[in-house]
């Protein structure tokens, strides 16, 4: 457990937390999160860590926090609809290997992130190296990289370019936030260096990843962060807000397109795909086809997780062998209609659950600030869903958990509250 010990500080006494080392595994646990460091096939070291990290839980002398029960039945139905379209997967395994993910997710995961990140010191502290991962992982490829895909780095964890910019996106609310209060609290060569190295990192993720998606998600996080941070409420003063900053970032966001700095190779797969080039639209196109001729096929039973791969070509003949990209039609195709529904109830639960607690929290104190990050990085990531199937990767809902346990946590006292 967390061990106080009072501190004088300007004539107060404040409580400096002391982690021990149950805090300090879980803080290495958002380190590797992001790095995908698998073991064997889908078991990553970060799933082990976890694990274990549940069993000293649950041994030990802490309650184990189980998900909340708004969420529960949502998370049954999906994981039976799931189930239910395993039987017509054409490898069953396999859909049974993407459902035990879930299954560890919902029950495993989450439980142990809301057990652990019980105090805003220790989420903060998960989002800082949770970041450093992210980007650890963009350096790593780079370095590593012994082949490209047109010129596009490839991740080193798999063959897939596009996760490299990511990060740029869901972790730049958050670091935002960082700057601001090193700002704040008169530190500004540190936050000035700070936002220096940010610009870099995510220009440079998205130089080497060339992601599309990447590039509307960071345009989708900026302005809905930059919004709600200095609001509480959810009013006609926000809209105009939000629309104002839409129109500045946009503004700017082009001013930057038209520079020699944007990087080329992603200019030019947004050229490209404005102009419906066949060679960057057509085969994502076929895949959404494949998907919906799937699920209007079979509407509540689906092809099982991960199988859709197998038979899409049934549905659309010139599909490649992949799952749609875009998240909502892999699951109709993939689970059916009602284990979707209940997907999505999932998600929207948790933006309602944040959204109130932000809504409560003293405007502009810095758990505001950051329940407005999270709420960023979360439209961000689900941004990135609509272009690319891979919801289930482990470190994604780190970051669902870190914001549940914060919109979860008492609102700090008044005398607490730092204004920024």
């Amino acid at each position: 457990m967390m061990t106080r010990e009072a501190v004088a500080s300007t004539g107060a006494s404040v409580e400096v937390e002391r982690p021990d080392l149950l805090d300090l595994v879980f803080l290495a646990s958002a380190l590797i999160a992001p790095l995908e460091l698998y073991l064997v096939h889908s078991l990553t070291l970060y799933d082990v860590v976890i694990g274990g990290l549940a069993f000293l839980i649950w041994a030990g002398p802490r309650r184990m926090r189980p998900l909340p029960k708004a969420y529960l039945p949502a998370v049954i139905i999906f994981l039976v609809s799931a189930l239910v379209s395993s039987f017509r997967a054409t490898l069953p395994s396999e859909s049974l290997t993407q459902l035990a993910q879930f299954g560890f997710v919902f029950f495993v995961q989450i439980p142990v992130i809301l057990t652990m990140a019980r105090s805003r010191l220790l989420i903060r502290w998960s989002l800082i190296l949770f970041a450093i991962g992210s980007f650890a992982v963009v350096v790593v490829s780079v370095a590593t990289s012994g082949g490209t895909e047109a010129d596009r780095v490839l991740t080193y964890y798999s063959e897939n370019p596009n996760p490299l910019g990511y990060a740029s996106a869901y972790v730049l609310p958050f670091a935002i936030c960082f700057l601001v209060e090193l700002w704040r609290r008169g530190r500004h060569t540190a936050a000035v260096v700070g936002a220096a190295l940010l610009i870099y990192l995510v220009v440079y993720s998205l130089a080497v990843s060339a992601s599309r998606g990447a590039a509307i998600a960071l345009l989708v996080a900026l302005p809905v962060f930059l919004a709600l941070r200095k609001s509480d409420r959810v009013d006609l003063a926000l809209l105009a807000r939000l629309v104002v900053v839409v129109c500045v970032v946009g503004a700017a966001s082009y001013a930057f397109f038209q520079t020699p700095y944007f990087p080329p190779l992603l200019k030019g797969r947004i050229q490209g795909t404005i102009a419906e080039e066949g060679s960057l639209t057509d085969d994502r196109e076929r895949l959404a086809a494949a998907g919906i001729r799937a699920f209007e096929s079979s509407p509540f039973l689906g092809t099982g997780l991960d199988n859709f791969r197998y038979v899409s070509t049934r549905y659309e003949r010139a599909a490649t062998p992949q799952a749609p990209h875009n998240i909502w039609i892999q699951f109709l195709a993939q689970i059916g209609l009602i284990g979707t529904a209940a997907f999505a109830f999932i998600i929207l639960r948790w933006f309602v659950d944040v959204v109130r607690a932000w809504r409560r929290s003293a405007a502009r104190s810095s758990r505001h600030q950051l329940l407005a990050a999270f709420i960023a990085s979360m439209a961000a990531i689900m941004t990135i869903f609509m272009t690319t199937p891979i919801m289930v990767h482990r470190h994604y809902w780190l970051l669902f958990g870190l914001g549940l346990a914060l919109a979860m946590a008492p609102a700090e006292p008044a005398s607490e509250e730092v204004r920024a």
